[in-house]
């Protein structure tokens, strides 16, 4: 499925590289689209709009048959020759690749239509980097293999980072309505050691126990994870607003996080054929109350199961449980397929508030919903994560690994989404520096089918925000003082 993209590209061209190419000439470009229509017809073409004088590099999509054929060529010293060519199962709407580093690099990525065993449709391949410019071209550089429904910019980049996304495992994500939500990371190359390697596409700052602006910062990426987009956004004004330092990571953060609040409102926009939910848009942007505004405007004609997870999520993240559990009622009666994945998105909520306000409240409430998540699906990944959180907070370090690593390594759940409990395990592994174990997690998480690249990375590039959960604690030296009658500066008695 297509999904609205430009607002998140928009933010990639900060880095642009200088003196690598000039551009391409018309002429060189006319051969190559010469020398493509008379390979057959063309489905899709695309050219390097920096790529060498010397070798203007494109590509070409043609059709044959049901598959189709992939072409890459060059002009070299006048004459166009072939680089690569590969057959493709299918012709999908999609592009299957696109030019890095000005036309240096080339991104393909060949997908086949699968369905997993819940019957979702996927589209699964194999993303491979090639380096065009080398003696011994093309050559792979970079490859992620066996990676369903990635997305990733389809013109030519000018920047070292580039933006992968890839739709959210969430069961919202499944109810056949846009907004789809996604998940995001960057693909980027290091101009020194010449190689490409995955990171969050958020980045945290140092000193967030110290320092204001980090503080904000990295609780803004908290509240980003926890799907709360609106308020992620308002903690970066903040942390803009304070900062001395480390402005630009800030603002980058801010624009990634605002664009994709964008794309979630325009994709129903983008696509009127396909069916969409207000309700649902609102709920991915992290704004609750408009979710409810939504929720009374339909009561009257009552509720679909996955309105009804809807609105009691989003009012049990407006701290409104008892209202909450009226949704929750309704989806019990109706047993939707997805119910155990609700109960879970509930505790995970309980959890979040009762970090942000400890009390006893919060806990019995998570406690409540893991009980039920535990009748509904005992070996959901969701409950190993909270009964190992309820053995850690109880001291037992030893014991809460071990559900883990009994769930996490047992063959019989690599049928499951293992993200959840693999970041547990590899928290509790960095924590006494485990480091075998933490990279035995990054190797499994990325075994295919990777329907979850954003597992895989917060593994690979593991950072620790919970620092961000402490509020700063200003020094009296920081301090502005009042006077003590201030009313006394304008005259006034």
């Amino acid at each position: 499925m297509k999904v609205a993209f430009r607002g998140l590209l928009a933010v990639l061209f900060t880095a642009c590289l200088s003196g690598i190419a000039q551009a391409a000439s018309e002429q060189d470009i006319a051969r190559l689209k010469e020398y493509f229509s008379g390979q057959g017809p063309v489905h899709y073409e695309l050219y390097a709009p920096l790529s060498s004088v010397d070798q203007p590099v494109g590509g070409a999509v043609f059709s044959e048959g049901t598959g189709g054929r992939l072409e890459i060529a060059r002009v070299q010293n006048g004459n166009v020759e072939s680089l690569l060519t590969q057959s493709l199962p299918e012709i999908n709407t999609k592009p299957p690749f696109t030019f890095l580093l000005t036309g240096a690099h080339l991104l393909t990525y060949i997908t086949r239509d699968w369905m997993d065993l819940t019957g979702q449709s996927h589209r699964r391949g194999d993303l491979k980097i090639y380096d065009l410019i080398s003696e011994d071209t093309p050559q792979i550089v970079f490859e992620l293999n066996d990676v369903c429904d990635l997305s990733f910019q389809s013109g030519g980049a000018l920047s070292t980072k580039n933006l992968l996304s890839q739709p959210a495992p969430h069961f919202l994500n499944n109810c056949g309505w846009l907004p789809i939500k996604h998940n995001y990371c960057w693909l980027n190359y290091d101009m020194d050691t010449k190689k490409y390697s995955l990171h969050q596409h958020l980045t945290g700052l140092p000193d967030a126990a110290e320092v204001d602006a980090a503080n904000l910062n990295n609780r803004a990426i908290l509240r980003y994870r926890e799907g709360r987009l609106l308020e992620a956004s308002s903690l970066l004004t903040q942390a803009d607003n304070v900062a001395e330092a480390d402005q630009s990571i800030i603002v980058r953060n801010q624009a990634l996080v605002n664009s994709e609040i964008d794309d979630i409102g325009i994709q129903a926009d983008k696509f009127p054929a396909q069916p969409a939910s207000e309700a649902l848009e609102y709920f991915w942007q992290g704004n609750y109350l408009a979710v409810l505004r939504v929720m009374d405007a339909h009561a009257r004609f009552g509720y679909a199961p996955e309105e009804s997870a809807i609105f009691g999520l989003a009012l049990a993240r407006e701290d409104r449980w008892p209202d909450s559990d009226k949704f929750t009622a309704e989806l019990e009666r109706a047993q939707p397929p997805f119910l155990a994945d609700y109960y879970w998105e509930l505790v995970k909520i309980a959890y979040s508030q009762q970090r942000q306000n400890p009390t006893d409240v919060h806990r019995d409430i998570a406690n409540k919903w893991l009980l039920k998540l535990e009748l509904v699906d005992p070996r959901h990944p969701g409950y190993i994560v909270g009964l190992s959180r309820l053995l850690r907070d109880t001291g037992e370090l030893g014991q809460s690994e071990q559900v883990l690593e009994q769930y996490v390594f047992n063959p019989v759940n690599a049928e499951r989404n293992l993200a959840e409990p693999r970041l547990e395990l590899f928290e509790l592994y960095s924590n006494r520096a485990y480091l075998p174990g933490c990279d035995q997690l990054v190797a499994d998480a990325l075994r295919g089918p990777v329907i979850d690249l954003l597992g895989y990375v917060l593994l690979l590039d593991y950072a620790d925000y919970s620092t961000a959960l402490v509020d700063v604690t200003t020094g009296e030296e920081n301090r502005i003082i009042a006077p003590e009658k201030p009313l006394e500066m304008f005259n006034v008695q």
